[in-house]
């Protein structure tokens, strides 16, 4: 049951939070929004591992095989949540971080940084 609690989590929760962090925010609130990644991570991830032990325990929940299922919907829950949030991030490919600051200034959306060709006239 643990190893496939640990490939559900490493599919899951935990990497999604290095994912995101690697996308560069606005440098002013690159070291808030890393702080409120790992936080998040660290507050899910803390009550899942003291959790598990009980339902997977003879002597209390005793659901042996059934805690696939509550690891199944937290982690479908997980990905779905992640995969909706990738919408969300700015393309940063071949962007120079002044280029994203001056892009989050004149609020452009998050979407259309990567076709946001006429970047001279943004300056």
């Amino acid at each position: 049951m643990l190893p496939r609690f640990d490939f559900a989590n490493s599919i899951g929760l935990c990497p999604t939070v290095y994912v995101l962090t690697a996308k560069p925010p606005n440098i002013r609130i690159r070291g808030k929004m890393l702080c409120i990644d790992y936080f998040v991570l660290h507050i899910f991830s803390i009550p899942i591992t003291a959790g598990l032990p009980y339902p997977v325990g003879t002597t209390e929940a005793n659901w042996n095989a059934k805690t696939a299922f509550l690891l199944a919907g937290l982690s479908i829950i997980a990905f779905i949540w992640a995969f909706f949030f990738f919408f969300g991030l700015p393309e940063s490919k071949r962007t120079t971080f002044e280029k994203l600051d001056i892009l989050f200034e004149s609020e452009i959306s998050a979407r259309k940084f990567a076709s946001s060709d006429n970047f001279q006239a943004l300056i």
